[in-house]
């Protein structure tokens, strides 16, 4: 058994981040796992003015963020990358001057923070599918998700690149970067973690 396993034999109950992590566990937990979404404080700050046509996070992938990065330059797109361990402010301040930001997960994540972030504060995103970032990605969006692979990565924004030179259209209306807030609201998740607190002394 893997060792982060090792402690759902124990009788418990589970609170989950996303879905994803709730299906992923319920098989082997003893006990139910419930899933609550995460409640976030998101940025105030909104960049009117966009300084870079793209913008990489690619801490976890830095190999194929430097050759996106390249790419980019070779198509005079304005490029900013980060391949290393930046302060959180400096991530969300790139997202939010950048027309498209790139995003590069692992190939599996139990919940990923940055797909929503770069969702309310960038014009369009393109990050690889880590299986989590599928619950808030979808066709009305202004987020696409594409394989983990370079060469998806290469062949999606070759797609986008017409669009990337016009700057990019502001797919995400004020109302629906209002209902990712809603939906990820701090004051959310403590109502759903109360009324579950509530049913569980019920029950006994």
């Amino acid at each position: 058994m893997y060792k982060q396993f090792y402690y759902l034999q124990h009788r418990a109950v589970r609170i989950c981040v996303s879905d994803s992590v709730c299906k992923a566990i319920s098989p082997f937990a003893n006990g139910p796992c419930i899933h609550i979404p995460m409640g976030y404080e998101f940025p105030k700050f909104i960049n009117s003015t966009y300084t870079h046509d793209v913008y990489i996070l690619a801490k976890k992938r830095p190999g194929v963020g430097n050759v996106i990065a390249d790419w980019c330059m070779k198509n005079n797109l304005k490029v900013k990358c980060h391949d290393h361990l930046v302060p959180k402010n400096e991530v969300l301040s790139a997202m939010a001057s950048a027309s498209l930001s790139v995003l590069l997960p692992n190939e599996t994540e139990g919940f990923y923070l940055p797909g929503i972030e770069a969702m309310y504060l960038s014009k369009r995103v393109l990050m690889t599918d880590c299986i989590a970032n599928r619950e808030y990605v979808s066709s009305e969006s202004n987020a696409v998700l594409c394989e983990f692979s370079l060469d998806s990565i290469l062949a999606k924004l070759n797609q986008m690149l017409p669009e990337l030179r016009r700057g990019c259209s502001d797919m995400l209306c004020a109302q629906q970067k209002n209902a990712i807030v809603q939906k990820y609201n701090l004051m959310r998740e403590r109502e759903a973690y109360h009324q579950l607190l509530n049913e569980l002394l019920w029950k006994n």
